[in-house]
């Protein structure tokens, strides 16, 4: 846990800032913003206020931000209204010479420019959950030993931002939301709902911007934290979510995060679980809400109503992966649960139809096939070309899917071993290397082999 954090925490110390938040923001906005009014706005000395706003802007231009620190300096003190663009220039000009300086104690006054510098603009120019946001990431990058004001900064950020907060505040929030449960300053509970407020404004903005790298990146290593932390035991989420959902039960946010949160960590037998599920299926019924109704009913050995419950999760999926998923789970059903193997092959197909590589729907084909020797053939020569047939499709697994190859493997080894003898096929002229096809519900041709 503490090497994962180390290595993201590294990561960030070594990032510039205008990487880290990925492109400029939008929320930076224009010039307007809280300010004096327009003959006040330049200072006591408008002249050179100008002067000195012009000078440092073409040094900040050509990237000469050794020379812009002066007039930007004479900016920032003489007439601090002037200009927003000041504040957002100013950042990268100090973290420049933050970076440039070795010597320890000019760092640190530099280091005391740049959160003046965030203060400043809010008093300023507003925006003051945003700006707070970018203070509390510079603040644990260049301060780690003020991890619990930071934490408050980038906190007070998301309660203000929501789903427009940006994906390093919410990223740096979680790993000082670690830090200080781990120096015993939040509870775990406090610490489950700090990654669930997270976990919902990084889920939104992806839903908007299904294609942003930064906010993919910053999920991945969000959820990598989580799923690492010590705070992500069952006990904690279904401790910290019990009472929650007792005095608001139809609150539909709070079920989803109950939900996701405990399917995520595989506490889906837990009575909470069952509980936020039907309540999150009566008053939203999406396509995530019937699967865990299908999941919870097939669970409680319900498979008839489970079955119902995956066509629904399907009928309502649009996205295609997901789709897959569902009809494998059902085409699962129906082998494990019902012993339907036609239609546990019929399932697989449809999971292979919207994901074709999907080398688990494959294994079931191959799984219900080996289990259909009573049904198919009438001597000991047929019955077995079953086998034939399914380690046919345990291959074609691990051929589009290297992620199931150790269980391919192991199936195509047993059941191999079970193939027919050349003897008891001898006697019904079926030879090696012929073409035969098995018949029964199957109906597929393979290659004769023993």
């Amino acid at each position: 846990m503490k090497k994962i954090i180390s290595i993201i925490i590294l990561g960030i110390l070594f990032v510039p800032s205008f990487q880290l938040f990925g492109q400029p923001n939008t929320s930076e906005g224009s010039e307007s913003g809280t300010t004096t009014n327009a003959t006040d706005k330049f200072g006591s000395n408008p002249d050179q206020c100008k002067m000195n706003l012009s000078l440092y802007g073409e040094f900040y231009k050509q990237k000469n931000y050794a020379d812009a620190l002066v007039p930007w300096r004479w900016v920032f003190i003489n007439c601090p209204s002037s200009s927003k663009n000041m504040y957002i220039h100013g950042g990268n000009i100090i973290e420049f010479q933050i970076n440039k300086t070795k010597d320890v104690t000019i760092k640190e006054k530099y280091i005391d420019t740049l959160l003046m510098v965030y203060d400043q603009r809010i008093k300023y120019f507003g925006q003051e959950g945003f700006v707070l946001g970018r203070k509390g990431v510079d603040l644990f990058k260049y301060r780690e030993k003020d991890v619990q004001v930071a934490y408050d900064c980038l906190n007070k950020s998301l309660k203000s931002e929501g789903n427009k907060t940006e994906a390093a505040v919410l990223l740096t929030l979680m790993q000082t939301t670690i830090l200080l449960h781990k120096d015993s300053k939040i509870t775990k509970e406090i610490g489950v709902e700090n990654y669930a407020k997270i976990a919902e404004s990084i889920d939104a903005q992806i839903a908007e911007k299904p294609d942003n790298e930064n906010l993919i990146k910053a999920k991945q290593s969000i959820d990598e934290l989580f799923a690492n932390c010590p705070f992500s035991d069952c006990e904690a989420l279904i401790n910290t979510f019990t009472p929650k959902f007792t005095q608001n039960p139809t609150d539909a946010t709070l079920l989803k995060n109950i939900t996701r949160l405990l399917d995520k960590k595989s506490c889906t037998d837990s009575q909470l679980f069952f509980d936020a599920s039907e309540k999150l299926f009566e008053i939203e019924p999406s396509a995530e809400a019937a699967l865990n109704m299908a999941r919870m009913a097939r669970k409680k050995n319900e498979f008839s109503k489970a079955s119902k419950f995956y066509l629904q999760a399907i009928e309502s999926q649009e996205n295609a992966d997901s789709k897959s998923q569902y009809y494998l789970e059902l085409a699962d059903l129906n082998f494990k649960d019902l012993s339907q193997y036609q239609q546990a092959r019929t399932y697989a197909l449809k999971a292979l139809e919207f994901k074709p590589n999907s080398g688990k729907a494959y294994l079931i084909i191959g799984l219900a096939y080996a289990s259909s020797t009573k049904n198919c053939g009438d001597n000991d020569c047929t019955q077995r070309a079953v086998y034939w047939v399914a380690v046919d499709k345990f291959i074609k697994a691990k051929n589009v899917d290297s992620s199931v190859a150790e269980d391919a493997n192991r199936l195509i080894s047993t059941y191999s071993s079970n193939f027919p003898g050349k003897e008891a096929c001898f006697f019904y002229n079926i030879v090696d290397g012929q073409s035969f096809t098995v018949e029964c519900w199957i109906n597929e041709t393979t290659t004769v082999r023993f």
